[in-house]
């Protein structure tokens, strides 16, 4: 149970150092170091490790795709919604506001 824990733990404090990375803060060489710790804590692989290291989007020579668009997850979100409202028939004008949002540009 507790390596489930500093496995999430882990992938969460690497998910804030992307985010803060991309925001150019300068706590996010912080984060990824402990965010290894909780890894090894975890019994993760040092390939594992290494991996996922050389993937950080600091990293010059991490191969380009491996990140998620903002865009294309609110599009295929829009299409689920639209399906869903589709086959349901129930108008849900409350929530659609929050649906068609801008999202902020976060990735290049």
């Amino acid at each position: 149970m507790s390596s489930q824990i500093y496995l999430l733990w882990g992938t969460m404090l690497y998910e804030r150092s992307v985010v803060e990375y991309k925001l150019e803060l300068p706590t996010w060489e912080e984060c990824l170091e402990v965010s290894v710790e909780k890894f090894e804590l975890a019994g993760a692989s040092p390939t594992d490790i290494a991996v996922m290291i050389k993937n950080h989007c600091s990293n010059s020579t991490a191969l380009e795709g491996l990140g998620f668009k903002v865009d294309e997850i609110v599009q295929a979100w829009n299409e689920m919604y639209d399906a869903k409202r589709w086959e349901i028939g129930v108008p849900s004008f409350r929530l659609e506001p929050l649906f068609r949002r801008r999202v902020p540009k976060l990735h290049d």
